[in-house]
C-alpha cells in the first residue's frame, strides 16, 4: 500500500524522499535522507546499494542478538516457573514435616514457607502480577523519565552493560557510516543518528557532538567525554580515520567489530546463565 501510493505521488512530481517521508514507521530517517543525498547528487544507485549493505548488516545484527537471547529467557522462564511451583505445592507439603521436628527453624527456610502459605491463599496473584509488571514496564518504556530510569539501570549492571554498549555503538556506527559514505554532511549524520538512537545516553551523546562540531571541534575530540558509554576503542579508531581521512571506512570496520562482540557477550551471558 505504502509503495503504491509512493508510486502515485512520484507520478505527479513528489521527489522519491518526499514521497518515502510520508512513512516514517517503514522508511527510517537515515534511509530518508541518503535517498535525498542520492537524488541530490544524481548518485541514487550507489546510495541503494550502500543503504542495502546497511539493512542487511542492521538485519543481521538484530537476529543474532535475538537468536542469542532466546534460549537465556527460556531457562529463565523455566527457572521462574519451577521456583513458583515449589514455593506454591512443594513446600506447603513438607510444612507439616517441618512443624513435626519440634526444632528452631533458619529463617530462610520459615520465609520460604510463608511464602508458600500464601501463594496457596492468594494464587490469583501469580496470573495478575506478571499482568501487572508488564504494563508497568511498558508504561516506564514510553515515559521520557522512566526510559532514561531503565537505561540507566542497564548501563550499569555488571554482565548486561558491556552488551548494551556494543550492540548500541555497532547501530550508531554503522547509521555514521553509511550517512558519511553518502556524502551527507557530519553535522547532518550526527543529528539524524541522534533522533534514530535506542538509548537515552547514546542519543544524547550524539546530539552534544553535534553541537560542539558546529564549534569547530573534531568528532574524536566530542566523543572523549561519553567515553563511559563507548566501549574502548572507539574514540581512538575515529581518531586515527580523521587523521588518515578514511572515517567512513574506520566506522564500517569498528561496526562490523562491535556487532560481532555484542553477540559473544550474549553468547557468554547464556553460559553464565546455565549454572
Amino acid at each position: 500500500q505504502a509503495l503504491f501510493t509512493i508510486k502515485e505521488n512520484v507520478n505527479k512530481g513528489q521527489t522519491l524522499s518526499d514521497a518515502l517521508s510520508l512513512y516514517p514507521k517503514i522508511f527510517s530517517e537515515v534511509f530518508v535522507n541518503m535517498v535525498k543525498i542520492g537524488e541530490e547528487s544524481g548518485n541514487l544507485e550507489e546510495i541503494l546499494n550502500i543503504l542495502s549493505v546497511q539493512l542487511i548488516k542492521e538485519h543481521e545484527l538484530k537476529s543474532k542478538i535475538r537468536t542469542a537471547l532466546t534460549y537465556p529467557a527460556i531457562i529463565v522462564m523455566v527457572m521462574i516457573v519451577v521456583g513458583i511451583i515449589i514455593v506454591s505445592f512443594v513446600l506447603p507439603s513438607l510444612k507439616i514435616f517441618f512443624i513435626s521436628l519440634n526444632v528452631q527453624l533458619p529463617w530462610t527456610t520459615k520465609l520460604l514457607i510463608s511464602g508458600g502459605d500464601f501463594l496457596s491463599q492468594h494464587w490469583y496473584l501469580l496470573i495478575v502480577a506478571p499482568i501487572f509488571l508488564a504494563l508497568a514496564l511498558w508504561g516506564t518504556v514510553k515515559n521520557k523519565q522512566g526510559k532514561r530510569f531503565l537505561d540507566t539501570i542497564f548501563l550499569r549492571l555488571p554482565i548486561i552493560a558491556p552488551i548494551i554498549k556494543k550492540s548500541n555503538s555497532a547501530f550508531l556506527i554503522r547509521s555514521l557510516s553509511s550517512l558519511i559514505a553518502a556524502g551527507v554532511s557530519l553535522n547532518r549524520s550526527l543529528e539524524i543518528t541522534s533522533h534514530t538512537a535506542g538509548n537515552y545516553y547514546f542519543k544524547e551523546a550524539m546530539r552534544q557532538a553535534e553541537e560542539r562540531i558546529r564549534k569547530g571541534e573534531k568528532l574524536s575530540q566530542t566523543l572523549k567525554s561519553h567515553q563511559d558509554i563507548f566501549p574502548l576503542g572507539v574514540v581512538e579508531m575515529i581518531e586515527v580515520g580523521e587523521e588518515t581521512g578514511k572515517t567512513s571506512e574506520i566506522l564500517k570496520k569498528l561496526a562490523d567489530f562491535y556487532e560481532q562482540e555484542a553477540v559473544n557477550g550474549i553468547d557468554k551471558l547464556t553460559t553464565l546463565i546455565e549454572p
